[in-house]
């Protein structure tokens, strides 16, 4: 459901939906310092227990996982 309310904030507010992913992830005052690309691909290649053990607990997707979402999703409906 988290990939599905990411997707629609996409189509109503493009920048404020990845905006928002953002703040989640690091907060009001890092947001804007984030390089997602940075930010992606050190998931992919940090991919660890914790992060698996952290997701299986959670009620919700990580969010750097909804962020990968949402860039693709973004590429394939430009």
């Amino acid at each position: 459901r988290e990939y599905t309310c990411d997707h629609i904030g996409y189509v109503l507010a493009p920048i404020g939906a990845e905006k928002g992913l953002l703040l989640l992830a690091a907060g009001r005052q890092l947001a804007n310092q984030i390089n997602l690309d940075d930010l992606i691909e050190n998931y992919k290649n940090d991919r660890c227990f914790s992060s698996w053990f952290f997701e299986i607990c959670s009620t919700h997707p990580l969010t750097v996982k909804r962020l990968i979402a949402l860039n693709k999703f973004k590429l394939e409906n430009l």
